[in-house]
């Protein structure tokens, strides 16, 4: 695979950095800390120098999204790391300084070089290799939770177990997909955790996560045949958009809108995009942005909590997206709302 070597995403290295000094481990000094905060964290898990240097100064940083686990490492001399017990996930390993290798049981040896991405499940047994300076940001998501969702969107249910294709090249459409999604998600978590805690936001970034993956990149769930063809008629989707608006304000996925469709993901997708010409979840974001617009204008909310409560973490973001929808910032409907109480109660 060419690599392109020219590649490094600006946003991804700015968040990058903040998620560092934000997100370090404290205690965690040297390659022998890392090995021994892991090996608490998930089991026995050895880090090991290659060379002459020893047990090398090392940094870790982390933080988690639900479930979904964000891990920036670095450190400056050769080493290996053993995984000596499995994980329940799929591991999105950015390399962004140095090259690294993999032994792993089921894919072989996989080498990924700086600007590449190494996408495998951690399995016991598995064999990491660093060369040089080690600069790598892993995304870790819950591979039986992706499996039962690439089931679901792809209308499969006989197929093996869900592969990856093992490398990505950064600076492809793909790569620059999952960059940017790990540049989004090192954001949220920067912003606020306890916010991105939301139900609401947690289920939509588990939802952005899901379908970027399995949309990006190239795995053997794609090039199989649905199992069975669906179409949804018109009336289903104006059940499920009533199901939204009733719900607007809790946590709702594509597959729940799916079920309440009775069809395929699949089939949903394309009947909303030749029906309404957007997708469901764009259609959930307008439906709760106006449900936003219906809750500040009964003025028993602020801005803030109204944000918050129909899943927008950023209100700068809200702000943006109500204006073009709406013609108007928030606070103008707060004020016009107030203007019209009092105009009518004197």
């Amino acid at each position: 695979m060419e690599v392109t070597t020219k590649f490094r995403s600006p946003l991804l290295m700015a968040t990058h950095e903040l998620f560092n000094r934000k997100f370090g481990v404290s205690g965690v000094r040297t390659l022998e800390d890392v090995g021994e905060f892991f090996s608490r964290r998930s089991g026995k898990y050895e880090v090991l120098p290659l060379d002459e240097q020893g047990y090398g100064a090392a940094s870790l940083s982390i933080a988690e999204i639900d479930d979904i686990v964000l891990i920036g490492t670095e450190w400056n001399n050769s080493a290996s790391s053993i995984a000596n017990t499995s994980r329940d996930k799929l591991c999105i390993n950015l390399v962004l300084n140095g090259d690294t290798e993999a032994e792993h049981p089921d894919l072989g040896k996989i080498v990924t070089r700086t600007n590449q991405a190494r996408i495998a499940s951690m399995e016991a047994g598995t064999v990491l290799k660093n060369f040089g300076n080690k600069r790598t940001f892993e995304l870790a998501i819950p591979m039986s939770q992706l499996e039962h969702r690439a089931r679901a969107m792809y209308g499969v249910d006989t197929e093996p177990a869900l592969m990856f294709d093992p490398v990505i090249d950064l600076g492809s459409p793909a790569g620059r997909v999952i960059s940017d999604l790990v540049s989004l998600l090192q954001s949220q978590a920067i912003e606020s955790l306890e916010l991105v805690s939301n139900p609401i936001v947690a289920a939509n970034t588990k939802e952005l996560v899901f379908t970027s993956v399995l949309n990006s990149l190239q795995h053997n769930y794609k090039k199989a045949r649905p199992n069975r063809r669906e179409t949804a008629v018109p009336r289903a989707i104006s059940r499920v958009e009533d199901f939204m608006r009733s719900y607007a304000d809790r946590p709702i996925t594509v597959e729940m809108l799916a079920k309440e469709a009775g069809c395929s993901e699949r089939a949903l997708y394309s009947a909303f995009k030749e029906v309404r010409g957007t997708t469901p979840m764009s259609m959930l974001r307008e439906i709760r942005l106006e449900q936003a617009r219906l809750a500040l204008i009964s003025g028993n909310m602020s801005i803030t909590a109204c944000a918050i409560k129909f899943g927008f973490t950023n209100l700068g973001r809200f702000s943006k997206a109500y204006r073009e929808k709406f013609g108007e910032r928030p606070s103008e409907t707060v004020r016009g709302s107030k203007l019209y109480f009092f105009e009518n109660t004197e």
